[in-house]
């Protein structure tokens, strides 16, 4: 049976592997003057196991799983740390945060209770006791998210937050990729400018994503957040 990934798997994880592994791609470009290194490459990538998937198609897997895990570090730290508020979907719903109106909260906190008999915590408890408020604000949103992930709009919103957080994951690698070409360049490749070029505003692009990871993060984990929200308060979960 053959195995097809998602599109979550798709956009969100293989599309930043490759685009986080341009800078290997150019320099094995500029290295495939030689024959026996070329080859040898070749030889690797096109090399066939499991039914027939090949060492390349493998790697990328791998990669993007490795990028994955380094990117859910930042995600920990700026979402579940010891000063972080939690995930946008705890915190925006907390009474402390002006985001969303009172009512919108209130009607928020009905439907829980309506729909999964579960209670959260008005605003004069959550006051008295803001980190249970919050624990049961987490565990609500993981009661709702089945209910909609199936929705357009907030598939939508979770894949490109996937694909922004594995993206940055994946800079720290292609920046050292970005470092190890240039030096390659200096002791290996003579023609080497239009290879520093390509690698050096590749190595811009990627320590700009990377220098602003937090408000990338932030943004577009609040954008997922607000989607799951208006749907699900929208009436749109499944039945």
């Amino acid at each position: 049976m053959k195995i097809l990934p998602d599109t979550y798997a798709i956009r969100a994880r293989h599309f930043p592997a490759l685009l986080s592994a341009l800078p290997f791609f150019v320099i094995w470009f500029h290295l495939s003057d030689n024959v026996q290194l070329k080859e040898l490459v070749s030889f690797i990538l096109s090399l066939k196991f499991l039914g027939g998937i090949t060492f390349s198609i493998a790697f990328l897997y791998v990669y993007s799983l490795t990028i994955r895990e380094i990117s859910k570090y930042f995600q920990r730290q700026y979402f579940t740390g010891n000063e972080a508020n939690g995930f946008p979907t705890t915190y925006l719903m907390t009474y402390a945060d002006s985001t969303f109106s009172d009512s919108y909260k209130d009607k928020y906190r009905k439907l829980i209770l309506d729909r999964f008999n579960f209670e959260l915590l008005n605003k004069e408890a959550e006051e008295a006791n803001l980190i249970e408020a919050r624990k049961r604000l987490d565990e609500a949103a993981g009661l709702i998210r089945p209910e909609i992930k199936d929705g357009y709009l907030v598939l939508q919103h979770n894949i490109w937050f996937g694909f922004c957080r594995n993206f940055i994951g994946g800079t720290i690698i292609s920046i050292l990729l970005c470092i190890v070409g240039i030096l390659a360049g200096i002791f290996f490749i003579e023609d080497n400018k239009v290879l520093f070029l390509i690698l050096g505003i590749l190595f811009l692009l990627y320590f700009i994503v990377f220098l602003f990871r937090k408000p990338i993060l932030v943004y577009n984990g609040e954008a997922y957040a607000k989607q799951l929200f208006s749907e699900f308060i929208g009436g749109k979960a499944k039945t």
